[in-house]
């Protein structure tokens, strides 16, 4: 075990704290986001015992020195005073690596295939593009913008550092980066992605103003390891969130059962 020091609670003051912390959650609106996520280790247990995924010690320590990895913990000692700041030993340490790798591998247990099938059936939605993008304050200046660059009379680039709204886009004339539909709102991205490369789309209106578009290159979707991964992850987030709903409907019903039971 870690040479960690914590404070000592006895059953009554740990009851005291669990209630404060308790209280607090609700106070700042985040007790059911704590509910869901305590839920979802229990989905996650029982459907991988059921499936009988076990974690092994090797990828338990995978698993720690990738997260040592992330949070720059280069030497043990680095480790051990992290810990003892976040007031965690080396066994729930080791608990919330386990529940993490346990959540990987049930994942992609559920969804690593189906995410193949996900990518071939929507190829085109996961395609990026190389975006530039104005946004005006108003419809009529949209419109006069748009036409100065039909006329040449004024460039694209040029129109975005003079015009767009976004001052730090603005000097970066349009430029927006690599983006896929799916980064987008859908208004948007349905304009942007219907005109052919180097077109100007829109003008576009919504809550932030009257917005052209162009797209300077379409870059084909690969399937590569991070995509297949964000695929499986956003399946695997869907069937969390419905095994959710059923567990707690067969929860209201038990707890309606009980009531009606207790009344006879």
């Amino acid at each position: 075990m870690l040479n960690v020091a914590f404070p000592k609670l006895t059953a009554s003051n740990q009851q005291e704290e669990f209630k404060a912390v308790s209280s607090y959650l609700r106070q700042t609106f985040q007790f059911k986001k704590v509910r869901d996520t305590l839920l979802y280790q229990e989905i996650i247990a029982w459907n991988a015992q059921s499936r009988g995924i076990e974690v092994t010690p090797e990828e338990i320590q995978m698993e720690a020195d990738q997260f040592r990895r992330q949070h720059h913990l280069e030497k043990a000692s680095d480790t051990l005073t992290w810990l003892n700041e976040q007031q965690v030993d080396e066994e729930d340490f080791e608990a919330g690596l386990q529940k993490q790798v346990l959540r990987c591998k049930l994942a992609d247990q559920l969804y690593s295939q189906k995410a193949d099938q996900v990518f071939a059936e929507n190829r085109l939605g996961y395609d990026r593009a190389v975006l530039y993008q104005i946004t005006l304050a108003s419809e009529a200046l949209a419109y006069e913008v748009l036409y100065r660059i039909q006329d040449q009379e004024i460039s694209f680039f040029e129109a975005a550092h003079q015009f767009d709204v976004n001052m730090q886009r603005g000097r970066r004339c349009g430029y927006e980066g690599e983006v896929s539909r799916w980064e987008m709102k859908p208004d948007l991205a349905t304009a942007a992605f219907g005109v052919t490369v180097g077109e100007i789309a829109g003008p576009v209106s919504n809550d932030q103003g009257w917005h052209l578009l162009m797209i300077e290159q379409i870059l084909s979707a690969e399937l590569i390891q991070p995509l297949h991964q964000k695929i499986t992850e956003d399946l695997f987030r869907q069937w969390l969130e419905q095994e959710k709903l059923h567990w707690l409907s067969s929860f209201d019903s038990k707890s309606n059962h009980s009531s009606s039971q207790s009344n006879l």
